[in-house]
């Protein structure tokens, strides 16, 4: 229920912030008045703004839209931004407010509340002028103003609790700024997930330029350089540059010279589709930029999610890191996972700028003025002189005689190198062709459906595909593929891509694609005003490609071209006559190809267009192919030079790296589903590559997608359960691992042959396995055990549990250091005995029979008459993330309340409910050093109500520090770790492993008793009834007493260290412990029994605490 203050409220919003901050708060229907920039039409039930109460649901609605309070004397959305600079700097000269109240529609609003700002002059109406207006328009008392102030974006989140606490719903603005702050740590959880190449981490963290403003040039201020930190970016200028947290006016030769890797462009009051334009403007001023020539410059709506000290700023933080790490595919992935994440081309968008078709021609010479270099360098060059002069900076410039004399390529990127480039670092500065990719690299375990450069063999055929990384180009790639698949090795070719572009912009849009394709690309940068022709510099490129090739046997140019004749006949007359000339998607219907591209799963969008309707950023869609064609009568694939596209193939990456093959029953025999499946993970190591199916079938998922499988996709097996269909490409992988096809089809054993060099099938594999070497010999348990591998790689014996192998070198599927893995001593999924060392050896004697004999009747004693060690670990309350500081995480009231709860449970544990539910031999409760797990732990305590006169003491025991969190070892899934984790994993996983050890086994082993004494101690352990004076008991009901054949322990500490533990203790591969998940106050119960059996009867049980008491960590709730 609303207070009745609260249900009298009126709100005059004078900032597009305050009003998303009343949004937010369910404060929607209470908003009177509004300023003439607020997005009012924003609603939290269809919107992923950040809320803490639906406004739909408030009891009070309002009939009335809320009035319009302000005016503005320019207009933003027709003034350019050099006009709009000039207004600021005159209004401010004169002092003059570029807004202004209307005075009436104020007063006709009848707020109670007004939120305003004295920060800025420039965003809003002046403070003095609201207090005006107020004063003479309103009694006192009547309407309280409240002016907010935040410079940095803590105290940005502060002002959610302060105008919560102006409009009487305090509790929801603290609320709200929790939320805040716990997606924030979702985000810094993404970053933390980068993996730094040896030069990256020279730099650290990406360098980046944010501007406000373009003409002139401001950057980012205020709240801004703390949305850097936390999303894991560093200003590209430095303190001395800006001294101020403000917003100051930069020159372009200032960010020149800072050179950062990314620019954002967020321009103040701009939405994403202005700062697009803006931004193409400006091309000439940002073409200079590293981060130019590297396609790293992206614009974003910097008036809802950056200039606005609001909650949106949330998405601005995963909007920077997006931006940041759009070439790290792990933090890529993990951030579009995030559901606050705005999607690409709706609040920001990297920019395509338009090519210019004078200056970089496709099919046409690029001769222009006759005092070019071209000519002057023949001319050196036929005089056999070592340099000339540069007709148009005077410089002297070396000649490829020079070059030819040093023997070498030097790796400056010289006009004239003959030798490709070879040593050449940055491949955006090539001047001559050269390969900018060269094919997967030697790392990599998979296999390429394509060849790498250095894998293509000498008399080969290869077809140089002229690529644009448009659409056309793809779907030329599709089918030179399925071409390529069709032939059955009767024409093997290989696949080179070739882009031309300008080299005095250095923009090579795809270079990246071809590394996600995985396919050779050559550049070929064209000089404007060089004087040479087109063709002269084609014939360059594939001289470079038939250096690294030698003896090519046959060389085929292929184009993506779609049906312009002159084109095509230009070709034919200007490169027919001395190569073969092929064009795989010539006169395709469209539906075809728009078919084909659906199917592809691949997005494409428009990175240029000359028409209105068609945007840059635009989704070409079949629907944008049929608006073009109806209501533009424009060609539908832009074939005409319409707009341009591109595809976006490493957008794909997520989706490649999760295809599976998944195995299924045989059709042929009775082998069940998890007898196969079991089978192939056994033995595909011995003859297959595992990754080989990976890395194809990611492939598989860009270029061969078909949308959908054939009607007779299902079969009956010889049981008669219908089952799914396995892809021909992954049978015919596993038999050859060269082909894949984009048919289905059901497979059996027979079928399925495990490769070329071992004809056994899978069958003969299951029912005849290969001799392997054994771990476990029962009969002789006190033995050492030998460790089992499949990994060819590694023909000595691993590392016993619970040891990582220090010896062993690379990385674990590309993860994380080999060395790191898990090592059971036993191969799962058998049990390891002697988990933790404490297993009695066999009776002596020298008759082996009898000492089996012995050692059997000695193992019934322990099971009979031992201790069985109960071990409860419990997760700490729900705390305060907001500090770094330990001694300030300290739980919050919810915390606290659900930690009392547990004492209350476990009180009764102690205690005993009854007969059935009898009490329990609780010897001590333990904790970690960390702030909140001892404050939990106290909590606990005080609220179990021990009688510390009787038998019901628990002793407390001091903080251990073993029991603090940590990362415990790596998690798999999960992507390719850093450096700094690998780093954190070897601090923290031997101090956990320790606790594990410490804490985790079975009870000593005492002398047995015979079996008269066994039956003696069976009558004394159960319930007796006391004697008749017992004064205590006037009832005399029986009293409990607690068994001690069973002893528990009570352990507060941490969520990875519980899950941690929960896999080792049921010898489980621990790098599954993040796909459990434990509240706060959760309980996990494990049983060890005398014979070192152990059993899990808890895992993160919060039965004890109600439903709306439920969290994890700041998360409340299931649905985080």
């Amino acid at each position: 229920m609303m207070s009745k203050a609260v249900n009298k409220l009126r709100i005059a919003s004078l900032l597009p912030s305050t009003t998303d901050i009343c949004i937010s708060l369910g404060l929607h229907e209470y908003v009177v008045g509004i300023t003439h920039e607020c997005d009012f039409d924003l609603d939290p039930s269809t919107t992923s703004l950040l809320t803490v109460r639906d406004a739909n649901n408030n009891q009070r609605t309002t009939t009335t839209p809320p009035l319009t309070l302000t005016v503005s004397h320019i207009d933003p959305h027709t003034a350019s931004q050099l006009e709009i600079d000039d207004a600021v700097k005159n209004s401010l000269h004169n002092g003059l407010s570029l807004y202004n109240l209307n005075d009436t529609a104020l007063t006709d609003a009848k707020p109670t509340v007004i939120l305003t700002q004295s920060l800025c002059d420039v965003c809003a109406v002046a403070k003095d002028e609201v207090d005006n207006e107020v004063a003479c328009n309103f009694t006192p008392g009547q309407c309280k103003v409240i002016s907010l102030e935040p410079e940095s974006l803590e105290e940005v989140v502060d002002t959610f609790i302060t105008t919560a606490e102006a409009c009487g719903v305090k509790e929801r603005g603290e609320e709200l700024k929790s939320k805040f702050w716990t997606d924030v740590e979702k985000v810094k959880e993404a970053v933390a997930l980068s993996n730094y190449s040896s030069d990256r981490m020279m730099k650290k963290k990406p360098r980046i330029m944010f501007l406000e403003w373009l003409d002139p040039p401001f950057d980012a201020g205020h709240w801004i350089p703390d949305m850097f930190e936390l999303s894991g970016c560093t200003s590209s200028l430095s303190i001395s540059q800006k001294p101020t947290r403000k917003s100051v006016r930069i020159k372009w030769e200032q960010l020149y010279e800072c050179d950062p890797d990314v620019v954002l462009i967020g321009c103040c009051g701009f939405d994403l589709k202005r700062n697009i334009i803006d931004t193409i403007q400006a091309m000439d001023k940002l073409k200079d930029l590293r981060a130019f020539r590297e396609n790293r410059i992206y614009a974003a709506d910097g008036n809802l999610y950056f200039a606005r000290p609001g909650p949106a700023l949330r998405e601005g933080i995963a909007i920077l890191a997006r931006c940041a790490y759009d070439d790290e595919d792990v933090v890529r992935e993990a951030l579009e996972e995030l559901s606050f994440l705005p999607k690409e081309g709706n609040g920001w968008a990297k920019v395509s700028f338009p090519i210019d078709k004078q200056t970089i021609p496709d099919v046409e010479d690029i001769v222009s003025a006759n005092d070019t270099f071209f000519k002057l360098h023949q001319e050196a060059c036929e005089a056999n002189k070592d340099f000339y002069a540069d007709p148009n900076t005077g410089y002297n410039v070396f000649t490829e005689v020079a070059h030819r004399k040093r023997g070498k390529c030097c790796g400056s990127g010289c006009r004239h190198c003959p030798y490709n480039h070879v040593n050449l670092r940055d491949r955006s500065r090539i001047q001559q062709p050269a390969f900018l990719y060269t094919g997967k690299v030697e790392e990599d375990k998979h296999e390429a459906f394509f060849s790498p450069l250095s894998s293509i063999p000498p008399e080969s055929h290869i077809k140089i595909l002229f690529f644009s990384g448009g659409k056309d180009s793809f779907l030329a790639i599709r089918k030179l593929v399925k071409q390529r698949q069709a032939n059955n090795g009767t024409d093997p070719f290989h696949l080179i891509l070739l882009t031309t572009y300008d080299f005095d912009t250095r923009v090579i849009a795809h270079q990246d694609q071809a590394s996600h394709l995985e396919i050779p690309l050559l550049g070929v940068p064209l000089h404007r005003g060089s004087g040479e022709e087109y063709l002269s510099r084609i014939e360059k490129g594939l001289d470079a490609i038939r250096t690294s090739v030698p003896n090519i046997k046959k060389l085929t140019l292929a184009f993506g071209d779609l049906h312009l004749q002159h084109i095509r006949q230009w070709r034919e007359k200007e490169l027919g006559a001395y190569y073969s000339l092929e064009y795989p998607i010539w006169n395709v219907p469209y539906d075809e190809l728009l078919d084909d591209l659906e199917s592809s799963g691949v997005r494409v969008v428009v990175s240029a267009s000359n028409q209105e309707g068609i945007d840059v950023g635009t989704p070409f869609t079949r629907t944008l192919f049929q608006d073009a064609v109806r209501k533009l009568a424009i060609d539908g694939f832009g074939e005409e030079g319409e707009f341009h596209s591109i595809a976006e193939h490493k957008l794909l990456l997520k989706e490649q790296r999760r295809v599976k093959i998944h195995y299924f029953g045989c059709v042929e025999c009775n082998a069940p589903k998890d007898t196969m499946a079991s089978s192939f993970g056994r033995y595909t190591k011995r003859y297959i590559k595992p990754t080989a199916a990976v890395a194809t079938g990611a492939l598989s998922a860009v270029l061969f997608n078909t949308g959908s499988s054939p009607e007779n996709d299902k079969v009956e097996d010889k049981r008669g359960s219908t089952v799914s269909s396995l892809p021909t490409s992954g049978l015919n992988l596993l038999r050859n691992n060269s082909s894949i096809s984009s048919s289905y089809s059901w497979i059996s054993h027979s079928q399925f042959s495990l490769n070329n060099n071992n004809n056994a099938t899978l069958c003969e594999a299951v029912t005849n396995p290969v001799e392997k070497k054994t771990a476990y010999k029962p009969s002789d348990p006190a033995e050492p055990v030998a460790d089992v591998g499949n990994d060819d790689n590694n023909k000595t014996n691993k590392p016993k549990g619970g040891l990582w192998g220090e010896e062993e070198e690379g990385l674990f599927h590309g993860l994380f250091p080999r060395r790191q893995l898990w090592r059971p001593h036993l191969e799962y999924p058998l049990w390891d005995s002697n988990w933790d060392g404490r297993q009695p050896p066999p009776v002596e004697c020298d008759d082996k029979e009898e000492s089996a004999r012995l050692t059997a009747q000695r193992d019934r004693q322990i099971r009979k008459n031992g201790v069985t060690r109960h071990v409860i670990l419990i997760r700490h309350g729900q705390y305060d993330e907001t500090f770094k500081e330990d001694e300030k995480r300290l739980l919050t009231p919810l915390g606290r309340e659900q930690a009392a709860l547990t004492g209350k449970r476990l009180g009764q544990l102690v205690r005993g409910v009854n007969k059935d539910f009898g009490p329990c031999k609780v010897k001590v409760v333990r904790v970690s050093d960390l702030a909140r797990a001892k404050e939990t732990a106290d909590i606990i305590y005080d609220n179990m109500e021990l009688d510390t006169s009787g038998d019901t003491v628990v002793e407390k025991a001091d903080p251990d520090p073993l029991l603090n969190e940590g990362r415990p070892c790596h998690h798999i899934p999960g992507g390719k770790v850093r450096p700094s984790v690998v780093e954190r994993t070897d601090e923290h996983h031997p101090r956990i492993e320790q606790a594990f050890n410490k804490y985790f086994h079975r009870a000593s082993i005492p002398d047995m008793p015979s079996s008269e004494e066994s039956n003696e101690n069976k009558e004394s352990i159960v319930a007796t009834t006391p004697s008749s004076d017992s004064s205590n008991d006037q009832n005399n009901e029986e009293t409990l007493v607690a068994d001690p054949k069973h002893e528990f322990e009570i352990i507060v500490c941490h969520a990875n260290v519980i899950r941690y533990f929960f896999c080792r203790a049921l010898q489980l591969p621990p790098e599954a412990w993040l796909r459990l998940c434990t509240f706060n106050c959760s309980l996990t119960y494990f049983t060890i029994r005398p014979t070192g059996t152990v059993s899990c009867r808890m895992l993160g049980d919060i039965g004890h605490l109600p439903h709306e008491m439920c969290t994890f960590s700041m998360h409340t709730g299931f649905n985080w």
